[in-house]
């Protein structure tokens, strides 16, 4: 389960090359976080995260899950099935279990905050790529 109130969207790195078909290249904004957010986890350089825009987003873990947020110091609270709630770290990973929902705020700095899932999110590729390119939204997607 998630919510977004604001934009938070599939990116990786991109198509590039693909211009000459009219294709953008659509890449995440801050490579360099979409990048530590996936070593964080071990998965790929290049796997999707979700690119989130300004906080206002929660996710809630439907199995055990390790997740890392970069980017954006986004002040970030897990609640467990049990009732608790704590601080999550920014750019380092973080495990949740079934159950638990992770919540991002507004950032006092920055914009961008980049999530990663170890082993990746199952997202869809299209030309290569998951990245989003204004159809591809977050509800299209599994844990």
């Amino acid at each position: 389960m998630t919510r977004a109130d604001r934009p938070a969207l599939f990116q990786d790195l991109g198509r590039p090359g693909q211009a000459g078909q009219g294709v953008s290249e659509s890449v995440a904004l801050d490579r360099g976080s979409l990048v530590e957010a996936n070593l964080c986890v071990g998965n790929a350089r290049s796997a999707a995260v979700i690119e989130i825009a300004y906080g206002g987003f929660a996710i809630k873990a439907d199995r055990p899950v390790t997740l890392a947020l970069t980017g954006a110091l986004t002040p970030m609270t897990i609640r467990t099935t049990g009732g608790q709630s704590f601080s999550a770290p920014v750019g380092q990973p973080f495990a949740l279990d079934a159950g638990d929902e992770v919540t991002l705020e507004f950032p006092p700095q920055g914009t961008r905050s980049y999530l990663a899932i170890r082993g990746g999110f199952a997202v869809e590729k299209v030309l290569d790529s998951a990245a989003t390119t204004g159809w591809r939204r977050l509800g299209l997607c599994r844990l």
